[in-house]
């Protein structure tokens, strides 16, 4: 597979700029802990993402199917 390089000027790029954001690595950060000990809110601090989403959950104040949430740090 050919390796294609753009040339680009690096005084013009910020963290949100599209070419430093296209580039971001990506890694997969695990929680694990006991009942009620802030996993949940850790992720949505971090994310933004609310992974309680379902009824019962909700009722119990409990996560009880594993949430996924994406985030972009820079």
């Amino acid at each position: 597979m050919a390796n294609s390089t753009v040339a680009v000027d690096p005084t013009t790029l910020s963290p949100t700029s599209i070419e430093v954001m296209a580039n971001q690595a990506t890694i997969n950060i695990g929680t694990i802990g006991h009942v009620a000990h802030g996993k949940s809110t850790l992720v949505k601090a971090i994310s933004g993402v609310q992974t309680v989403r379902f009824k019962k959950e909700h009722e119990r104040n409990i996560t009880i199917k594993l949430g996924y949430a994406n985030a972009k740090i820079y």
